[in-house]
């Protein structure tokens, strides 16, 4: 959890960054799901699939706040 950890305070710095709660860890799923063109979903993996669901709903269910994509000078 350092390098995440070591991430977050580097990414801290720039304020126009925002970050997810979710963390993604490294699974084999990943690997493997990349390798058979397939996503964690299909794949059944049940952990990769739990961090993938918490993920896209924190995006879309708006967990994360919207930000101005063209900034004023």
């Amino acid at each position: 959890m350092t390098a995440a950890r070591d991430a977050m305070q580097f990414l801290s710095e720039f304020p126009h960054v925002r970050l997810c709660h979710t963390i993604l860890y490294e699974r084999l799923a990943w690997q493997k799901s990349i390798l058979e063109g397939r996503s964690v979903v299909e794949l059944r993996d049940a952990k990769a699939y739990t961090e993938m669901k918490l993920l896209y709903e924190e995006i879309f269910d708006g967990g994360i706040p919207q930000v101005e994509t063209d900034p004023k000078p």
